[in-house]
């Protein structure tokens, strides 16, 4: 049977990513935005005055000028019926989300140079049925027959990329810290292939509910009010801006600090209060992740070690709280496993991906 050209996206809260495998080759080849030669775009869309959907760095751009037109969560909303109005019209959440899927296909297409014959998308373990469905009609919105689309759950995609070529025997717990969701894989090793046993997830243990968090901070150490109506929500955006800007600063250096516009406010987060903010964020998932160990007659001290993918876990922070729990070992690109996962078939060995640079 001859090879598919197959394409891979994961959808995640703050970022897409995608790559594709082609006929000759099943090497993942990693799409770049032409702009910016980035390997991922914001998971954003907007509404442009003339009618036209923007995604990405456009529509963040809009956000700036008219936040009310501009969709940011959109992958938290899919499988809702209720429609979000923007620029004073109705919209479907997977509407919304198809957009996003539509950009990498169109960008994957032309870097590729032709189309492609299947879609696999990755969705978080606590995705309901009525959100998978919801994935699939957006996969068909951006071109794809029903049955040429897979949906992969994001732990079990990062994994089957984070573990070698020939995993070493034994048992291994898998977690992915994203934008959204906190995705944990028990895995098992048995002869250089890799199987997953069980997983857990969480919507409320990702970047997002830490930014939140870290919103509220601020909110209560500079006395910032919300304000009222279109101020208001360019507020809110400006300082949930802010928050993501504060926390990634502080997974490259030891203090970050904000200049936010409308307030001429200087904020600033150090690593200690980080540190407070995340704790009870992640705490109800790592009890999660501990029972599923333990429906498994397994518990910390029992497992390998503990394989760590998503963004979120480059965050010092993130990784104070999970490295005491098991010996850590990294994917290569933390950020990129899941969307390299996804150009594994489900019958292949785990593998890791060690020759691409982002």
């Amino acid at each position: 049977m001859a090879r598919e050209w197959l394409l891979a996206v994961d959808l995640g809260t703050t970022w897409t990513k995608a790559a594709y495998t082609t006929a000759d080759s099943a090497d993942p080849v990693l799409v770049r935005v032409p702009a910016t030669q980035l390997a991922w775009f914001p998971t954003t869309v907007a509404r442009a005055s003339d009618g036209r959907w923007l995604v990405g760095e456009a529509a963040q751009a809009r956000r700036v000028s008219r936040p009310d037109w501009c969709w940011g969560d959109i992958k938290r909303d899919l499988g809702q019926r209720e429609p979000r109005m923007l620029g004073g019209h109705p919209f479907a959440a997977v509407e919304a989300v198809s957009q996003p899927l539509l950009h990498a296909a169109r960008l994957a297409r032309r870097q590729a140079g032709r189309g492609f014959d299947r879609l696999v998308l990755s969705a978080p373990v606590t995705f309901t049925p009525d959100q998978h469905a919801a994935l699939l009609e957006a996969g068909e919105n951006a071109g794809f027959a029903p049955d040429t689309i897979t949906i992969v759950d994001e732990a079990a995609a990062a994994s089957r990329s984070v573990l070698g070529p020939r995993p070493e025997d034994g048992t291994w717990a898998v977690i992915d810290v994203g934008g959204g969701t906190f995705d944990a894989a028990l895995v098992t090793a048995n002869r250089g292939v890799a199987a997953v046993l069980d997983q857990v997830g969480d919507d409320q243990a990702g970047g997002h509910s830490i930014d939140t968090a870290i919103v509220t901070r601020l909110r209560e150490l500079y006395q910032i009010d919300d304000g009222d109506g279109e101020a208001g929500r360019r507020r809110a955006s400006y300082l949930r801006d802010a928050a993501r800007m504060l926390r990634e600063q502080l997974a490259e250096q030891r203090s970050a600090d904000v200049f936010l516009p409308d307030l001429l406010l200087e904020l600033s987060l150090t690593p200690a209060q980080l540190g407070e903010l995340v704790e009870p964020v992640l705490a109800p998932a790592i009890e999660r992740a501990t029972a599923m160990l333990a429906r498994n007659d397994l518990d910390w001290a029992k497992i390998n070690g503990l394989v760590l993918s998503g963004g979120a876990t480059r965050d010092p922070a993130v990784r104070a709280r999970l490295a005491p729990l098991a010996p850590v070992r990294d994917a290569a690109n933390p950020e990129l496993a899941v969307v390299l996962g996804l150009t594994v078939p489900a019958e292949a060995p785990s593998r890791t991906i060690l020759s691409l640079k982002y």
